[in-house]
């Protein structure tokens, strides 16, 4: 019979040398030598403080732990200029538009070697530059809001106003004109309006349903509608009126801000 010091079973075990049953035998056999059985002791629970506060238990926090939040409340970022450069970045990459105008400023700061002063006064350069012959590119979309709200707006009175509804029957329809009794009530008129109504409204909506269909397929084939084609036109025009600065920030920074100044909508 061979015997085997104890103190070579680990490495004759990790060199494989002890079938596995003998292994294990062999294993717990030393284990139970080098560490005897002890009585395992129920860990004694932890107490929580508490108070009664009117009638109601409330879980008091203890020191460290109250000067850990209080530290965390004084040092919490409450705007993108107070974050560091990892979450500017990653919310840049979201598409943020106040940590793109962050970025865009302390990457003036590092290709100018400027302070943050004068970098904001280059950012506003950029940032009038970026939103030049807006009112051009806005003319599309005031003519759509204008265009839809008039239609909406003209449409109760074209069914349901009987002097609208006459001015525009003898004008634009010259259907019959039905017995007065017959048009007593506003839902009576629309009954009668609907006749020449119908086709017009009908037709409107599944030509705005057709066009919405066809722009989802322009999509899906890459192809970019008006209002991204115009964004980046803007960010093109950014990068080569200032070459010096990273292209591919100016490009996210235009495309992150609004097609026009919300204050120069109408003027």
């Amino acid at each position: 019979m061979i015997s085997i010091s104890t103190n070579a079973l680990p490495s004759l075990n990790r060199a494989g040398v002890i079938p596995f049953p003998v292994r294990l035998r062999l294993l717990s056999a030393y284990t139970r030598t080098r560490q005897p059985f002890r009585k395992l002791r129920p860990r004694p629970r932890r107490r929580r403080s508490t108070a009664i506060m009117g009638g109601k238990r409330s879980l008091l926090l203890d020191n460290n732990a109250e000067l850990a939040i209080q530290n965390m409340a004084n040092t919490m970022p409450t705007s993108c200029k107070e974050l560091g450069n990892t979450a500017l970045t990653t919310l840049g990459a979201m598409g943020n538009h106040a940590a793109l105008e962050e970025m865009l400023k302390r990457h003036i700061m590092n290709v100018d070697n400027v302070n943050y002063k004068e970098a904001c006064k280059m950012f506003l350069e950029i940032e009038k530059k970026n939103h030049e012959s807006e009112h051009i590119f806005a003319v599309p979309f005031q003519l759509g809001i204008l265009t839809c709200f008039s239609a909406g707006v003209l449409s109760i009175p074209l069914v349901f106003h009987l002097p609208t509804v006459e001015y525009f029957n003898e004008h634009f329809v010259t259907a019959e004109h039905p017995p007065t009794k017959e048009l007593e009530t506003a839902l009576e008129v629309g009954s009668w309006s609907w006749n020449w109504m119908e086709p017009v409204l009908g037709t409107s909506t599944f030509l705005l349903l057709s066009m919405q269909y066809m722009r989802m397929h322009f999509q899906h084939l890459g192809v970019t509608p008006y209002t991204h084609h115009m964004k980046r036109f803007r960010g093109k025009r950014l990068a080569d009126k200032f070459p010096q600065y990273n292209p591919s920030l100016l490009f996210a920074y235009s495309d992150s801000s609004p097609m026009y100044n919300p204050k120069h909508l109408w003027f």
